[in-house]
């Protein structure tokens, strides 16, 4: 039969632009659907003709619309991008976690058969599990590489990490075995194409994407820069390709040009240049995570690699101007990027769309409106992300022993004894370094941990503050004039580079002896301690403003000054600046004697009255067993006692699981000593009243027998300007506050992002809670609160200029209130280059590093 000739669709305008004259953005189908017929199953002519008058306009509201719908779309995915950037990189990792899942999605529907699919009921089920396992193996890799410091330790987690390749070898082989099993006659060819679909998904996406993760993890900078070099090289391969594109680059992209081929090369080159040149001085971009809640605001800390510092490269003799250059040899390697970004990764969107003409598809999807799928947009990024992992740890990463990499070696590949072996080498070596004392060495070896610390009870003398149901004025004005004349009883000075705190001289002579204290004064805390041969029981009053330690022993009554009570002294400031006796301190003793090896000391307040003072470590331990025999004592108890309860109380106790909040309020808070070298003074960032921060980044001085809370007068009305009701007493009062009794303000305060609420609960005998000082007067709604203003720095004239420079004006003093909500602890560490003298040494050995820990009680 002759074929048909002269016979035009009216839809192809007479013009192929294929072979077969189909166009590569409709599937069979829907191209099949959208084919008018002969032009004898055509309407009338009229009807053509009011066809083609009317296309022009439809196709441009269409190209309008979409238009628009891209524009929106792509300053969406923008905005979302850069906002997830800045957040930190766990959002950056979610983002390229739903990609991975996403784009897996849409290649492996393009290769499904609805009506085979439904036959077979495992399928899509398979094939998410195949994603699910691959996926488990994939981040699991991840982790143990990143984090191995801290899985590898954990005893939950360590089999986990020592088998996960087992693991993850042994549930795939759960789906294969599951696979084989369904194959069905009849659909052999269908459920083979699927497995194979299936793994080219999972290797060409899932497995690509994950190392775009991982590059996300050896720093921002080799995430953001890929991927902003595959989008340059787009951008101006579509303009330089409009504007002087003329011939042809690859039949399987008929837009794309040499002339943008190249154009686009030159633009990514120098685009890179910029932008490697800006990214290089920001830490949060060139250092790995070390913290996954690290942000913009908050940055990274690193020693950066030497690929971002400057280099100086000599030139050779025949430059006879230009002897040597400095640029940092990321320049260098951001020139290999952007030729990669440019010759090579578009080679990957030439590859998709290869596949989908293979499949007669314009777009792997319609998840992002405008602009088809994730797997469109995604195509280049894939194997380019691949690239900059492959090239950074061929010619960028710093092979060198890690934390975590030892501890992997030592743990799966010594054994126990073996271990033990390589402590005590490792404690040998510290030893000869002066890192670490002999009896700091022996500690470890024989006991496997650091000597015991010793515990005391502390009471404070005279019971707890009088706190009764009116405020007592003029008790609360001799507290607040007591402690104010022992904290302007010092001044600064320069002292070797640094600014420490003296006690204050009088007349430049003698130094005033307010800051040695009052032995047995009311108010202050002391410990009873067991001293001497044959042992005696001394009662020590416990000082945070001094260093000395001494003992008061006053003469035989016989007039009226040796009334006053005898007794002991213990300083317990950092500095020994604050030193005006020629001892040694209580804490340098006992680590000479090797009674502690741990330079700390803490102390917690049960009550207004009685609380734990511990030398040489903190009581954690020794409270956590108490609790385990305290619920192992009502464990026993079960049997003679009848308790009303569903569960028997063994049960209870043996299924007993710390909350959440519980296993928190076992954490501990390190801050750095701050301010003069002198007393224990740290940066408090934040007060927050009823959950409004109203005051940011104080000094705060921490002394246990201060019983107020004093702030500085500016912060402290602010602090209570946020209190509803609240009012500033007239004077001779204008240091106190009032507050409504019925609604006590919640305080928490914020130490470099550790938040602790304090002041929190109600007295028995006085109104308005623990906030509360007493009544403002008699039956008054008004109690008058217990932070309190200070006056330091605003004295008249004569005591101006004794207290000028103490710099306590704008400091608060954190007295026995947070003692009761907070355990803290307190340490001193030696610097490292103690020597082999260390005994002789120790009273004048200088301290390194000195540091406050919190946690919540």
């Amino acid at each position: 039969m002759a074929p048909r000739r002269g016979i035009k669709f009216n839809h192809r305008n007479g013009h192929s632009s294929g072979i077969d004259g189909r166009r590569s953005s409709f599937s069979d189908i829907s191209e099949a659907a959208s084919e008018p017929g002969s032009p004898k199953q055509s309407g009338p002519g009229a009807d053509v003709a009011l066809e083609f008058q009317d296309q022009p306009v439809s196709e441009y509201e269409k190209k309008k619309q979409t238009f628009i719908t891209r524009s929106i779309w792509t300053f969406v995915m923008i905005g979302a991008f850069f906002g997830s950037m800045f957040m930190g990189h766990i959002y950056i990792i979610i983002i390229v976690t739903a990609v991975q899942i996403v784009s897996f999605k849409e290649v492996i529907a393009i290769a499904n058969v609805p009506s085979r699919a439904r036959r077979l009921r495992f399928t899509k089920a398979l094939n998410w599990y195949w994603l699910a396992t691959t996926m488990y193996f994939l981040y699991g890799e991840s982790v143990i590489y990143y984090f191995k410091h801290i899985v590898l330790v954990d005893k939950v987690l360590l089999p986990f990490a020592t088998h996960h390749r087992f693991i993850s070898f042994m549930l795939y082989v759960i789906g294969f075995v599951f696979f084989v099993t369904s194959l069905q006659a009849g659909h052999y060819r269908f459920q083979f194409t699927q497995f194979a679909w299936t793994h080219m998904a999972l290797y060409l996406i899932v497995v690509q994407a994950h190392f775009i993760m991982n590059n996300v993890f050896e720093g921002m900078i080799w995430f953001f820069l890929p991927v902003s070099l595959v989008i340059c090289n787009d951008i101006f391969a579509y303009l330089v390709g409009i504007t002087v594109g003329r011939t042809q680059l690859i039949k399987l992209s008929p837009k794309k040009t040499v002339e943008g081929f190249l154009g686009a090369w030159i633009f990514t080159v120098i685009f890179g240049c910029a932008m490697a040149n800006v990214l290089m001085r920001y830490k949060y971009f060139i250092c790995p995570v070390n913290d996954l809640g690290a942000n913009i605001w908050t940055g990274l800390e690193c020693v950066p690699n030497p690929v971002f510092l400057p280099h100086t490269y000599h030139l050779p003799i025949w430059f006879p101007y230009i002897k040597s250059f400095v640029m940092a040899p990321m320049q260098i390697h951001i020139l290999l990027f952007a030729t990669f970004a440019s010759l090579i990764a578009p080679f990957g969107g030439f590859f998709a769309s290869g596949l989908k003409r293979t499949f007669k598809i314009k777009d792997f999807g319609d998840s992002i409106p405008g602009h088809g799928g994730i797997t469109d947009r995604m195509d280049c990024q894939f194997i380019m992300g691949f690239f900059a992992y492959m090239y950074y740890h061929s010619f960028i990463a710093q092979n060198k022993v890690s934390l975590g990499g030892v501890i992997e070696q030592v743990i799966t590949g010594l054994t126990p004894e073996e271990q033990m072996e390589l402590v005590k080498g490792i404690s040998k070596h510290l030893v000869n370094q002066g890192v670490i004392t002999e009896g700091v060495s022996t500690a470890v070896l024989k006991r496997g941990a650091h000597l015991a610390p010793i515990h005391y009870t502390i009471s404070r003398r005279g019971g707890s503050l009088d706190i009764s149901d009116t405020a007592n004025f003029s008790a609360l004005h001799g507290h607040l004039q007591e402690i104010e004349s022992r904290f302007a009883s010092t001044t600064r000075e320069l002292e070797k580079n640094t600014v420490v705190r003296k006690a204050r001289r009088r007349h430049d002579t003698q130094a005033e002896t307010v800051l040695l204290g009052e032995v047995g004064r009311p108010g202050n805390w002391f410990a009873t301690l067991e001293l001497g041969e044959p042992a005696q029981h001394i009662k020590m009053d416990l000082d945070m403003l001094t260093a000395d330690c001494f003992a008061h022993c006053r003469p035989a009554q016989q007039w009226i000054r040796s009334l006053g009570p005898s007794g002991a002294y213990l300083g317990l400031a950092p500095s020994s600046s604050l030193s005006q006796l020629n001892t040694t301190s209580l804490m340098n003793q006992l680590i000479e004697k090797e009674i502690i090896d741990l330079p700390m000391w803490s102390i917690v307040l049960l009550n207004g009255q009685d609380g734990l003072f511990s030398i040489g470590g903190t009581p954690v331990a020794a409270i956590r067993e108490v609790e385990r025999e305290t619920r192992k004592l009502l464990s026993s108890q079960d049997s003679h006692v009848e308790l009303k309860r569903s569960m028997p109380l063994e049960k209870r106790v043996a299924e007993y699981k710390p909350s959440k909040e519980a296993e928190s309020n076992m954490e501990w808070k390190w801050l750095k000593v701050r301010g003069s070298d002198g007393w224990w003074q740290v940066q408090m960032h934040g007060v927050w009243v009823d959950g409004t921060k109203v005051v940011y980044n104080q000094p705060a001085i921490l002394d246990v027998n201060t019983p107020f809370i004093i702030a500085p007068p500016m912060a402290a009305r602010a602090f209570y300007a946020t209190t509803s009701g609240s009012r500033q007493l007239p004077p001779p009062h204008d240091q106190f506050h009032a507050y409504p009794c019925l609604s006590p303000p919640k305080v928490h305060l914020d130490f470099s992002g550790w938040t602790v609420e304090i002041l929190k609960g109600r007295r028995l005998f006085s109104p308005g809670g623990r906030f509360s000082l007493g009544r403002m007067a008699p039956g008054s709604g008004y109690c008058v609160g217990i932070i309190v203003e200070s006056r330091f720095g605003n004295e008249k004239s004569s005591k101006k200029s004794r207290n000028h420079d103490n710099g306590l004006a704008n400091t608060w003093i954190i007295g026995e209130p947070f003692f009761k909500d907070v355990q803290v602890a307190f340490e001193v560490r030696k610097a490292k280059y103690m020597s082999a003298g260390w005994k002789e040494k120790l009273n004048v050995a200088q301290w390194k590093t000195k540091r406050v820990g919190f946690q919540r009680v």
